[in-house]
């Protein structure tokens, strides 16, 4: 009786184990992974204020988690996240009330919960604007799956960039024994280092367009669209997974959401959509010869071919 005690007491340890080295896996990807469209930057600071930032920076904490949360429903989660906006949209800096008009317009109209573009310039804000509505309004089955529009700071020790889609970042957990379920942010940022100072974009993207790296007449504005790309791309690979929720993730939808993340990453439902592209495009132009796949990608610009750190065709790059 005694040992058959100690071999379930062994057992749940080794269950526990189990669940805690499955939740570490899924934080360091949702949060730590350095792929060109996943965040890796947490709202953590040394008391010796360490963090340091190179350019103007905004007050928006778009990156801050919660743990032990009481997360009972997607209602629940939604609620965490305005709330968490809320507070950022109080701040003394965000009082114009011009760009409070659009972050509502933006939220009310196209179910995204958190818009906070605080000291952003209007011109910037109204292209923003016009690009969602317009997006929205010709893929209208988008709806639901962006929760986050914002402003960032991107410390000097991580990788930069200008704007950025951020489909996982593990925005809070329960208060369970598990730590489910976990409410999950998918998210457009913006730079605050290049969107708070006209002059800092603006070089970049003209020197990135006159190299070829960028495609030609690009602008701060082209930066913004090309991340909306990659959010159209990630909503179709999502809805062909038949994925309808990815705020709200419980302990039993964890292992697919987690299967699902890896496979989008991989790439493969972004080559077949830019392979049936280049065959309509071989039909409709009536190329015969040698014309490869790749000069099909390379027609857009450099960037449009870029390979991930191990050398591997980025596609959604080229799709976006």
């Amino acid at each position: 009786m005694k040992n058959n005690k100690l071999l379930l007491k062994f057992l749940g340890y080794m269950i526990l184990g189990i669940i805690i080295i499955l939740l570490g896996a899924f934080i360091i990807y949702s949060v730590f992974n350095t792929n060109y469209r996943f965040s890796d930057e947490e709202n953590i600071y040394n008391e010796d204020n360490s963090k340091t930032y190179v350019g103007t920076k905004t007050v928006v904490e778009y990156n801050t988690r919660y743990k032990k949360v009481n997360i009972n429903s997607k209602e629940d989660a939604t609620a965490l996240i305005l709330k968490h906006s809320e507070k950022q949209k109080s701040k003394k800096e965000c009082n114009n009330i011009e760009i409070k008009n659009i972050e509502s317009e933006l939220e009310q109209a196209y179910q995204i919960p958190a818009v906070n573009l605080c000291e952003l310039d209007i011109k910037t804000a109204n292209y923003l604007n016009n690009l969602i509505k317009y997006v929205y309004t010709n893929y209208p089955n988008i709806k639901g799956y962006m929760t986050n529009l914002t402003l960032s700071n991107v410390p000097i020790e991580e990788s930069d960039y200008i704007a950025s889609f951020v489909p996982s970042f593990t925005f809070a957990t329960s208060n369970s024994k598990t730590s489910f379920p976990f409410v999950i942010k998918t998210s457009m940022l913006l730079n605050s280092k290049y969107y708070l100072d006209e002059k800092v974009l603006n070089n970049v993207v003209n020197n990135s367009a006159g190299s070829g790296y960028f495609v030609p007449n690009a602008t701060g504005y082209s930066i913004i669209a090309h991340e909306v790309g990659h959010f159209l791309s990630f909503v179709a690979f999502l809805k062909n997974q038949n994925i309808t929720e990815n705020m709200y993730i419980s302990n039993e939808d964890f292992k697919k959401y987690y299967e699902i993340l890896n496979e989008y990453d991989k790439g493969t439902f972004a080559k077949k959509i830019l392979e049936e592209a280049y065959q309509e495009y071989i039909k409709a132009n009536n190329i015969i010869g040698n014309y490869k796949f790749d000069d099909f990608r390379k027609m857009i610009s450099s960037y449009s071919v870029v390979n991930d750190s191990k050398g591997n065709p980025i596609y959604d790059e080229t799709i976006a």
